[in-house]
C-alpha cells in the first residue's frame, strides 16, 4: 500500500460489518414494515387465542396513517445507521401506543394496571389524533 492511498476505516460489532460501503445493512423502510408486521403477527397470535378481543382491530385501524408518516420520515432521514435506528426506536414507540389505546378502548384489563400517568398520556394522545 502507497502513502497516497487510504483506506475506509471499518466497525465490526459481533462479527457484522458496519462500514459505510456495506450494501447489506437494512434500510430504514425495512425497520418500518419489519415492526409492522411484527405488530400485525403479535396481535392476531393475541387474538386466535383469546387474549385479545377481535374489536381490538376497530380500534387499530384508524391508526394507519402512522405508517405513511414513519415512511416520509424514513426518506426524510435517509440511510444512515443513525437514522435507521431512529425510526426502528420511533415505529416501535409508535405501534406500542397504538396497542395502549387499541386495549384502552376495548377494554382489557391489563391497561388499567398500568401507571396512573400512562392513560393520562394515551387519552392526551387521543385527544391530539381526534
Amino acid at each position: 500500500m502507497t502513502k497516497n492511498q487510504k483506506t475506509e476505516p471499518t466497525v465490526t460489532i459481533l462479527g457484522e460489518d458496519f462500514s459505510g460501503s456495506n450494501s447489506s445493512l437494512k434500510s430504514s423502510e425495512d425497520m418500518i414494515w419489519g415492526t409492522f408486521l411484527l405488530f400485525c403477527g403479535s396481535v392476531l397470535l393475541f387474538n386466535y387465542l383469546g387474549v385479545f378481543p377481535w374489536e381490538f382491530w376497530d380500534q387499530v385501524w384508524r391508526f394507519w396513517p402512522v405508517i405513511i408518516v414513519l415512511s416520509g420520515l424514513s426518506i426524510i432521514l435517509g440511510k444512515s445507521w443513525l437514522a435507521r435506528l431512529l425510526i426502528a426506536v420511533l415505529s416501535s414507540i409508535a405501534f406500542g401506543f397504538i396497542t395502549l389505546v387499541g386495549l384502552k378502548e376495548v377494554g382489557i384489563p391489563l391497561v388499567e394496571s398500568l401507571p396512573l400517568e400512562l392513560p393520562s398520556i394515551i387519552e392526551s394522545l387521543e385527544a391530539i389524533i381526534k
